[in-house]
């Protein structure tokens, strides 16, 4: 099993992807969310960025999110990381 990471700042734009070629998930998975990918949409979405998930049995699966690096959108990375510092406590 392995694991890529990949990050990179393009036109402003905050581009993140992580891969696996572990055992991917399957359709009935894939509509039962666990809270650690809705956690993960709602904090880039809040930062006004997007979350996509590419997954196919057997294939492994794919995270990509982008999030603009933008005044508005620095707001609101603000704000998720200081949610997420509160947590810590």
């Amino acid at each position: 099993d392995s694991i890529a990471n990949f990050l990179a700042d393009r036109n402003g734009v905050l581009r993140a992807s992580v891969s696996d070629d572990g055992v991917g998930m399957g359709a009935r998975r894939r509509h039962r969310r666990g809270l650690g990918l809705l956690g993960m949409r709602e904090r880039i979405e809040r930062a006004k960025g997007r979350l996509r998930i590419v997954s196919r049995p057997g294939h492994g699966t794919r995270l990509m999110a982008e999030i603009p690096m933008t005044p508005a959108a620095g707001r609101a990375r603000s704000a998720v990381v200081a949610e997420r510092r509160s947590a810590a406590s």
